[in-house]
Order: C-alpha cells, then structure tokens, then sequence
C-alpha cells in the first residue's frame, strides 16, 4: 500500500525511500521529532542496518530530507491526491471535498482538503500560510489563498464536486469561482445575514431558493436554532445545489475534517511542528501527515485471520477504542515493514503480518 503510493510520487528514489521510513517512524514515534523517529526506525528495523552504523545518521538523512532534498511539497500532495482520487472513481464514489483552516499557536494556519470516506476524513492538501500572511501581503488576501488552492485541485476532480466550508468562507468570489468551473459550494452563513433583505434570524425553517445573499443568487437551507453539546447554534447554508440535494446531513459531514484534525494534533502531535519557520519545510512535514493518514485508513482495511486483528476489530465495534487508534495498534502490533531500493530505483518492501 504505502511503497505503491510512494513510488509514484514526484522525487528522487533515496527521497522515496526515507519518506517511507519517516512515515512508518512517525506512526510508531506519535510525534514529529526526527530523534525520535530514528530510534523507532533502527529499534523496529525499519531501515537496513549496515547502512546506517549509528543512529546520529540516519537522523542527518531525515533532517536532509526536509531542509536540502530538492522536491515541491505541493506536486507531491497532488500525487497522493491523484491517488486517492483514482481509488475513489473506480468505487464509482460522490466525490465531496471538506474545506477548513487549522492553526499551529500563533505562527501558522494550515489550509486543507479531504474527503469523507465512512466515518473519516482523508486528506487531500494542506498548505500551510503564516498567520499574518494576509497582512504582510505574503497572499493578497484569503480568497485569493483558496482560490489559488482549488485551482490545483481542479484538473483532479470530476465536473458536479461539492465544496463544503465553514461560515468563514462566505466570500462572493469564491462561490462565483466555484458555479464558473462547473462545482457545487456548501458554506455554512452566519446568522447575522440577510437573505433577499430580510434578517435570516426571522425566517422559518425550510429551503429558499434563487434568493439573493452577500450578492450572489442562490439556494438557502436554513435548520436554524440547534443544542450543541452544551452551547445553542444557528445552523443554515447557502449552496448553489438544487433542491432536492439539500439536506441537514449534507453540511454535517464537514465536522469530519475536524476530526481529523484532531487526530493530527492530538495523536500524531501535530501540533508541535509550531517550531517551523519555512512554510517549504512545514509543507514537506505535512506531506508526511497525509501519508500517514492515508496509510493508517489503508492499513485498517485490511482483513486477516489474525486474532490480535479481531480483537481490535472487536473493541473498535464496541467504540472502546477509536478508529485512528485501531489503526495505529494495527501498524505498531501486527504488521511490519523494511523499505529497500533496488538498482533501478524501486521501492521493495519486506512484510510481515500479512
């Protein structure tokens, strides 16, 4: 799974075979510090010994490739991206793309994509901006940050994908972007807006349609008041879907991208990667993530005989255990890798557990 999707990705083969091994060791380690990571990979024989005689470097070969290997961050995601995409077609699967910000501390927001597949969300792309990049002029202004973002995402997608945002997102120029280029927008309203003029607050649930709101003419799904754990919310969209497309559950599904980022910070300790100063850098880290993300929902697929596997697979039905930790337990306790590369560049891989 992880050397087919890593083989096809836009950089150089010793490239190919470190991000293997970091990926592998961030998912052991749970946390990105590249000491870490190496001792993971020499204690779990992730890497060949003889080519590495102490751990000091093969921690100069990890740090090599984030700060000096010679690979775009953001080609490499929209080859994992291809990736995930081709899988999903040959399901013959809606294709429904999430769309939210993260932040790490003060220093950066992180902008991603991902799809919902079941009960996850995989990602797609995360680009990483500082927090003052809109201030600084570093992008002229967030709009244009997303619109420049789903304009790499576009060759990828098929005609009729569904872009779903928070309430941050309702900008006119993206929404216009999205209806020229032949996609669907879902983005949460804010309920101080006026739909046709009139306060949003003071209409009665249900659909409108062809209604004019932040000057673009589109349909409004309005669910309004709901209890939220312990805090009350008001709930409406506004979406350039036809009616019969409109649903509560279809704006539901972004609260899956915040699980994701859940289980990016929490984890696999996202969060401390704060430390970075170059957005190159903190995007290479974020390759990672994604890879590893998408390793763990691969890896958990996997059905076998194995009674630590139905064990799992058992406190996982019970929900004594959550899905990211199911797959984890998965890759740590039953299955193991070693990345090679042959002579003519190609990953081989040495399984265990399968």
């Amino acid at each position: 799974m992880l050397i087919s999707i890593i083989q096809n990705l836009p950089m150089h083969k010793k490239s190919k075979e470190i991000l293997g091994v970091i990926v592998r060791a961030l998912i052991e380690a749970e946390v990105p510090s590249i000491r870490k990571m190496a001792k993971k990979a020499m204690d779990k024989k992730f890497v060949d010994s003889t080519n590495y005689s102490f751990r000091e470097s093969l921690v100069n070969r990890i740090r090599r490739f984030f700060n000096f290997h010679k690979w775009d961050y953001v080609k490499a995601q929209l080859a994992l991206a291809q990736f995930t995409l081709n899988r999903l077609n040959r399901k013959r699967i809606n294709i429904h793309v999430l769309t939210d910000f993260t932040y790490l501390k003060d220093k950066w927001r992180i902008l991603s994509f991902a799809i919902p597949i079941g009960g996850r969300a995989i990602p797609l792309l995360a680009i990483p901006v500082s927090k003052d990049a809109f201030s600084n002029l570093e992008w002229k202004s967030e709009v244009d940050l997303l619109i420049y973002a789903i304009s790499l995402l576009l060759p990828l997608l098929p005609k009729g994908t569904v872009f779903t945002f928070d309430r941050e997102f309702t900008y006119p120029d993206l929404m216009k972007f999205l209806q020229e280029n032949g996609m669907y927008f879902v983005i949460r309203l804010k309920k101080t807006v006026n739909v046709d003029g009139k306060p949003i607050t003071s209409l009665a649930s249900g659909v409108y349609e062809d209604v004019t709101i932040h000057k673009v003419r589109a349909n409004v799904y309005l669910k309004g008041y709901l209890q939220n754990n312990k805090d009350v919310d008001f709930y409406a969209y506004v979406s350039n879907l036809p009616k019969e497309r409109l649903s509560w559950k279809l704006y539901r599904e972004r609260m899956k991208i915040e699980e994701m980022f859940r289980d990016e910070k929490t984890l696999l300790k996202l969060k401390y990667l704060s430390y970075v100063n170059k957005g190159e850098v903190l995007g290479r880290w974020l390759l990672v993530f994604l890879l590893a993300l998408l390793n763990l929902y691969l890896i958990s697929k996997i059905k076998t005989g194995d009674h630590r596997v139905k064990v799992l697979d058992k406190d996982l039905r019970a929900k004594k255990i959550s899905f990211i930790n199911y797959a984890i337990s998965l890759a740590k306790e039953v299955y193991n890798m070693v990345l090679k590369v042959s002579r003519t560049g190609r990953l081989i891989v040495m399984l265990e557990g399968i």
